[in-house]
């Protein structure tokens, strides 16, 4: 979920700014109580890499009309 959360953080920063703060909000929710070590550790792994390609490549496909819809649905505000 991290990789995920933290691609869509990065497309709607500079996308849609408003919407980035929701992301935001969702990527301090994921990684809090976490370590720095940790979370390096995590963004290492494959699986992170995988999910964080695969919503990347997503990403650039939508056209910047519809960049509202990206950076306020489900990823950038489910819990």
């Amino acid at each position: 979920m991290l990789g995920m959360t933290e691609a869509v953080f990065d497309y709607c920063a500079k996308a849609d700014p408003k919407g980035a703060a929701k992301v935001h909000a969702r990527l301090k929710r994921l990684v809090q109580g976490a370590s720095r070590e940790a979370l390096a550790e995590v963004r290492k792994s494959d699986e992170y890499r995988k999910a964080r390609s695969s919503v990347e490549d997503f990403v650039a496909k939508v056209d910047e009309r519809n960049a509202s819809r990206v950076c306020s649905g489900p990823l950038a505000t489910s819990k």
